[in-house]
């Protein structure tokens, strides 16, 4: 009996040496530290990270292993531009006349169970309260664009994450500038940008990184002219980006994440930049991207929810490409956007999805865009089967595809839909049908149901109640409840609170609500039995 509790433990010693590394530790790095510390703890921090070029002494002999953990002070400020200013990250960063330059590259790869955590211990900061540390390309920001760059980022990235389980959380990116043409397909010769996320092997399985609670703001541009030569933009062009991919390489990494993501340019020109870029959204989830000239233009598109996109504006020089959401390509097999809500763009085209399967989209509000709010193209070939469920589509163009597709439970306000689509409970009102109904964009969630009986409303039918019920063909793994409208966006300290609201379940057994909500009245602890709303009231 005690051999084989001995032998018990030592399995179990044996299973915590290889599920924990060893070599695994905590590193610290401040703008009041030294390379020559041993960084391991928050008394003797480094003054740079591994894989900084100006990383040296013992700060410079660490290589990142799988396990480790790499904490910023947060309120400290780390400068990619001006070599004079300190912590200054170093190298020869930016340098516009080289192809593809990188400031700092992370590089080292953890494993599954193991990752490598770039970010922050919001314990530990510089001044009064925590903040993000702030990683900075030293321009000042410009509410319109500039005649030249102090410091001038065309084809370069502050950051760069080319490495598999590895999280990079809790950074600030701003003072991003950049002249010259930013509208080329061709990677290696454009584009100003804060970061870079590929997998080490993008075309593999790899992958499993993760990029999160990044704010990103503060850019500005040189706008001296733009032309077409060839169909191809020349001369300086908007664009550059927030958060880009590896552009056409298949980077089909399941598990890459981004999620939290603040791309917010009210302190900007607003009408240049792309809040993300190719081939790296295979999952964006909890996050805002506003006031740009592009939201999201991304391939290897599979989940993505709780975001909100607005304010998406064409670009100041005319020709460069803008949509708010567009998925020129998708990871293999069917994908999924829900809970999303879209507002007060003019792109040109608010959502363009080149579908190769049978797609999902449901609980999206989408209103006050100046532009047509869903093209599912029909030439990618996948599009016959894709669905768009429990919407709402509000003063705006039509919704749909130039072929056929399923429409299902979908609420248009002065909107209508595009193509053949196989229809399914669509209700149509006028804005005034829709005011007197209660579904206006005023109060806390736009368009929600404010009374059981749509204020009285007989005509046209209304969506309380006269939904079809989806539960028996809903996807596998995905709840049935209606709209968490999303996010709520703090202006203040640039973070994202998810879901906004509390969502309600659909009922698994008669109608569903036409549209994104289920209809609550003001109840406390209220269900709904057999179409009936029970509780206390308030």
């Amino acid at each position: 009996m005690g051999r084989d509790i001995a032998m018990i433990r030592w399995l179990a010693l044996l299973v915590f040496m290889i599920s924990v590394p060893s070599w695994a530790a905590t590193y610290y790095i401040a703008a009041s530290g030294s390379d020559s510390n041993n960084g391991t703890a928050k008394g003797t921090p480094w003054l740079h990270a591994p894989g900084m070029p100006a990383c040296s002494n013992t700060c410079g002999g660490k290589t990142p292993a799988a396990g480790d953990s790499f904490i910023f002070r947060g309120g400290d400020t780390w400068h990619f531009g001006n070599s004079s200013a300190a912590p200054y990250v170093g190298g020869t960063c930016p340098n516009p006349t080289t192809n593809f330059t990188t400031c700092w590259e992370i590089g080292n790869s953890g494993t599954s169970g193991n990752i490598i955590y770039w970010g922050v211990d919001q314990t530990w900061f510089a001044g009064g309260a925590w903040a993000r540390p702030i990683f900075t390309g030293d321009n000042a920001t410009s509410s319109s664009s500039v005649v030249s760059c102090t410091y001038d980022f065309k084809r370069t990235k502050l950051v760069s994450i080319d490495a598999d389980y590895v999280t990079l959380d809790n950074v600030e990116f701003t003072g991003l500038c950049w002249s010259g043409n930013q509208s080329t397909a061709n990677e290696d010769i454009c584009c100003a940008g804060y970061m870079n996320f590929n997998s080490s092997a993008p075309s593999s399985s790899a992958g499993h990184s993760t990029v999160s609670n990044i704010y990103v703001h503060g850019w500005t541009h040189r706008q001296q002219g733009c032309s077409l030569t060839g169909g191809e933009p020349t001369g300086d062009c908007d664009g550059a980006y927030g958060i880009s991919g590896a552009n056409g390489a298949g980077n089909i990494n399941a598990n890459n994440r981004i999620t939290g993501l603040v791309c917010d340019g009210t302190d900007t020109d607003e009408q240049s930049f792309d809040c993300t870029l190719w081939d790296v959204v295979f999952q964006l989830d909890s996050s805002y991207l506003g006031y740009a000239v592009q939201g999201a233009i991304a391939g290897n598109c599979h989940l993505w929810y709780n975001d909100i996109f607005e304010h998406i504006n064409f670009s100041f020089d005319g020709i460069s490409h803008t949509n708010t959401f567009e998925c020129q390509s998708e990871y293999p097999g069917a994908n999924y956007f829900h809970d999303l809500v879209f507002r007060n763009s003019s792109s040109g085209s608010l959502m363009w999805v080149c579908p190769n399967a049978a797609d999902w989209y449901w609980n999206i509000v989408s209103y006050s865009n100046g532009t047509q709010p869903w093209d599912i193209d029909a030439s990618c070939g996948g599009s016959g089967g894709s669905g768009i469920y429990d919407s709402v589509f509000a003063d705006e163009g039509s919704p749909g595809a130039t072929g056929s597709y399923i429409a299902t439970n979908l609420l248009l306000i002065n909107s209508g839909l595009l193509g053949t689509p196989t229809q399914t409970s669509v209700i149509s009102m006028t804005d005034a049908q829709a005011t007197a109904a209660g579904f206006t964009s005023g109060g806390s969630y736009a368009y929600q149901p404010q009374s059981a009986n749509c204020n009285g409303h007989s005509s046209p039918t209304c969506p309380v109640g006269n939904g079809t019920n989806l539960t028996s063909s809903w996807p596998g793994g995905f709840t049935t409840n209606d709209s968490t409208y999303a996010c709520t966006y703090n202006t203040s300290n640039h973070t994202m609170t998810c879901p906004a609201r509390s969502s309600l379940s659909r009922p698994s057994a008669g109608a569903w609500d036409v549209g994104a909500y289920q209809f609550t009245s003001l109840i406390s602890g209220s269900s709904r039995v057999g179409g009936v709303w029970v509780g206390v009231l308030q």
